[in-house]
């Protein structure tokens, strides 16, 4: 089990306003790790900050180091482009572009400088259960897809260009139970391929997924997010010595 990414005393602040303090955290190689807690905790922002797309908002700024395969993506000499390649962010509502289904791919494809185009977009959609599904019919517009489709298809997108590690901030919060357990059966395949990362409110989806979980919490003045606690899924799930965790397991708190 090697170490994919570290994360060490990471401070996000937007405009003056703390995101999330002092953050520690570890993501291991070909496991799901899932993060937990609140809504406003930094869950979410905490992803953006993994491949910088938080670099985006001229608002945001940090503190910290994160490690990623043992060098720091706040380098002078981190190329960005190859970055957002290899750590792969899947939004919480599907995001096709208004293409076919073949261009949403080979567009990634081709700017990333990948040959064998048409090969590579079928292999994608095959990963995902969308070739046979769709019988090959890939000129049609993406947009037509259903929801579970459409984020099997961002999904498709990502793997095309052969990451390293999935981001996948709620990618079944919009979708149904049934395209939800499609998701949550293709995620357990592709995780003897990358490194998952998925911040869920679903305690029951991160129970039946994950590897390993960390719990965010707002710290003692509520102004900011923390870890509260990160390990072994069966660990984090079982009675803990902090009451924080195990009201919010309970569904007493949060």
């Amino acid at each position: 089990m090697s170490l994919v990414f570290e994360v060490k005393k990471l401070d996000l602040f937007y405009q003056k306003k703390c995101v999330f303090c002092k953050l520690d955290f570890k993501l291991y190689s070909n496991k799901i790790t899932g993060i937990i807690g609140p809504s406003g905790c930094g869950k979410s922002s905490f992803l953006s900050v993994l491949n910088r797309l938080s670099d985006l908002n001229p608002d945001i700024t940090r503190n910290g180091h994160v490690l990623f395969q043992g060098k720091d993506i706040f380098s002078s000499d981190c190329e960005l482009k190859e970055l957002r390649k290899k750590v792969a962010l899947i939004f919480q509502e599907p995001s096709p572009l208004p293409l076919s289904i073949y261009d949403n791919i080979a567009l990634a494809l081709k700017e990333h400088g990948f040959s064998d185009i048409d090969s590579r977009v079928k292999k994608a959609l095959s990963d995902v259960g969308l070739w046979d599904e769709l019988e090959g019919d890939i000129g049609r517009s993406a947009l037509k897809l259903s929801g579970g489709q459409k984020q099997r298809l961002c999904i498709a997108r990502s793997i095309a260009l052969e990451p390293e590690v999935l981001l996948l901030d709620e990618p079944c919060s919009s979708l149904d139970p049934i395209s939800t357990e499609i998701i949550e059966s293709l995620l357990l395949k592709l995780k003897e391929r990358f490194s998952i990362l998925i911040v869920t409110h679903n305690l029951a989806q991160a129970k039946r997924l994950c590897d390993r979980v960390a719990m965010f919490w707002y710290n003692s003045d509520w102004q900011a997010g923390e870890k509260l606690i990160e390990g072994n899924a069966d660990e984090v799930f079982a009675e803990t010595k902090n009451q924080i965790v195990n009201d919010f397991l309970a569904g007493v708190r949060g």
